[in-house]
């Protein structure tokens, strides 16, 4: 907690984006892939696997990209995830997203260790992080997100925001709230919290004129 809390602002309203794990087939961040990629976000895809997605030239590292990026949102394998923490600190990008899974809560020591060593990266950097382990954020007042949420459904903007640590529990939320026609402003999901915590993003909210 460290970091300006106007520091997170690069969670709701990145000016550019890497999706470090980039998707055209149904997996893991497909959907958000194939939404930011169509959206008015400039939006980047990584894979080392892959030419082309969705129409989109990909990248086969972060550091290939040919302009700053604000955002990195990683959805690859946790075995390499760190090197791509790494990757995206030395691009200079201000905030990272993990959604990747199976660090510290596996109780496994090699993925316990490398939580710990991106907590440090957080500690001695100046790029906040979020997760890993979460579906990261959405700011429903400009539709961006990194989640699976249908903005075609009868989802409204409102004042009303949501910090919970399961990705899960926030799509609940979420599917509730379109149900009752009750607005939200933004929901973010947390993860293991190797940075970014509730006192922050309360912070942050406190703060935020939506």
């Amino acid at each position: 907690m460290s970091n300006q809390i106007t520091d997170l602002d690069v969670f709701f309203n990145p000016k550019s984006i890497a999706i470090v794990g980039a998707s055209d087939t149904f997996k893991f961040g497909y959907t958000m892939t194939n939404y930011l990629l169509n959206s008015n976000f400039k939006t980047y895809p990584v894979n080392i696997h892959k030419d082309i997605i969705f129409g989109h030239k990909v990248f086969k590292n972060i550091n290939d990209i040919p302009a700053d990026i604000e955002l990195a949102i990683i959805v690859v394998r946790n075995e390499f995830v760190l090197q791509i923490v790494k990757d995206s600190v030395k691009k200079g990008v201000k905030g990272i997203i993990i959604e990747t899974a199976g660090f510290a809560e596996t109780g496994i020591e090699k993925f316990v260790k490398i939580q710990e060593e991106i907590e440090i990266i957080a500690k001695n950097s100046n790029v906040r992080i979020i997760g890993p382990n979460c579906v990261g954020v959405t700011n429903f007042n400009n539709k961006f997100t990194t989640t699976e949420i249908d903005f075609d459904q009868s989802i409204e903007g409102g004042t009303i925001s949501i910090i919970a640590q399961s990705g899960v529990l926030g799509n609940i939320f979420v599917e509730w709230s379109a149900s009752q026609k009750i607005g939200f402003s933004k929901t973010i999901t947390l993860g293991n919290k190797v940075d970014v915590d509730e006192i922050d993003m309360l912070e942050y909210l406190e703060k935020d004129p939506s």
